[in-house]
């Protein structure tokens, strides 16, 4: 099935996004969090690393992900598995998807398909976020989450 590009058109927050998240579940088996060296992270940041450290399949350093590309230096992007586990994991540390910004949390939740496709991803700081989906998913999206309003990005 063709899949197109959704952006979100509002907060993400509290039941929705737990809603969100959980739907995620069936068709995502991995996530994404962002460490700008630049931006320093608080104490609750270093819980929330240490957190997810269980979950962490990869931690590399980069010049781009989902939704930015730096124009000068590299992030280190970590890459950790999703499952019931780190979202539970993931809800206890935020109730909006726009908390994901430093200093206070590792910056930009994005998440990863089965097949290593693009589910999710946002540019908290920017309240910006946009989905990849199918009409299918996103039918049922709406469903799930009758607040959720998206538009196609043309």
């Amino acid at each position: 099935m063709n899949k197109r590009t959704y952006n979100l058109k509002e907060m993400v927050e509290g039941n929705q996004y737990s809603a969100l998240l959980k739907f995620s579940l069936d068709l995502c088996d991995r996530f994404t969090l962002v460490i700008r060296p630049t931006l320093g992270l608080n104490a609750k940041a270093i819980q929330a690393i240490e957190t997810l450290l269980p979950f962490l399949l990869s931690s590399k350093d980069k010049s781009s992900w989902p939704g930015t590309e730096l124009l000068v230096g590299k992030a280190t992007v970590n890459e950790y598995t999703f499952n019931r586990d780190s979202l539970e994991m993931i809800l206890r540390l935020s109730n909006s998807l726009y908390e994901w910004k430093q200093p206070y949390l590792p910056e930009d939740l994005a998440l990863i398909r089965n097949d290593h496709s693009l589910f999710l991803g946002s540019i908290a700081h920017e309240s910006d976020a946009f989905m990849i989906l199918t009409r299918k998913e996103l039918d049922l999206l709406r469903k799930i989450i009758p607040t959720l309003t998206a538009d196609e990005d043309v």
